[in-house]
């Protein structure tokens, strides 16, 4: 770092020893320039038609936030019936469906949109606050490309869309739980 050297001017000057004083000098930083570090997820879901399940609306209303403020195109829905019907209507790049809903939990809607062709090959991940092994493996068996406990680490569930929606292969491990590095 530079730093500016002063000496105190002679009528300053304190009696006894006379030292330099040293300063950094300040550079401005121009923080616009500055890379954005999320700039690349945000671009590779921005524009994502996502369709979101959850029987919560809380939950539902967050979820949607959330990833509507990355730049996805987010339709909801409060059960499985009416995200079949939306998935009639639209077309998705994802699906995030929640597992435990009544009527028509997330595994029997996974199930049945994967026998439409409009959403067969769909990219699906499973939503749920059970998180053991046979869990992720019923996810996986159900339809799901990937599965996420709650509660939901936003930034590495970002990092997993941007996976599947790459169309790169999914592990069948808790996509919430990171690698060990």
């Amino acid at each position: 770092m530079d730093k500016l050297t002063t000496e105190p001017e002679p009528e300053q000057e304190p009696e006894g020893r006379r030292a330099p004083i040293q300063r950094p000098l300040h550079r401005r930083t121009d923080f616009a320039r500055l890379p954005d570090p999320d700039a690349d997820a945000r671009r590779s879901i921005a524009g994502a038609r996502v369709l979101l399940v959850d029987d919560t609306p809380d939950t539902l209303e967050t979820f949607a936030y959330l990833l509507e403020s990355e730049g996805a195109v987010v339709s909801t829905a409060l059960s499985g019936q009416l995200a079949l019907a939306l998935a009639e209507s639209k077309a998705f790049d994802l699906i995030v469906s929640d597992v435990g809903m009544p009527v028509m939990d997330g595994y029997e809607l996974i199930a049945e949109l994967r026998r439409r062709p409009g959403t067969a090959a769909v990219p699906a991940i499973a939503l749920t606050g059970y998180g053991r092994p046979q869990d992720v493996q019923q996810a996986v068996a159900a339809g799901f490309q990937a599965h996420v406990d709650k509660p939901v680490d936003f930034a590495h569930m970002r990092e997993l869309m941007q996976t599947l929606l790459a169309g790169a292969p999914m592990a069948t491990t808790p996509s919430n739980q990171r690698p060990k590095e």
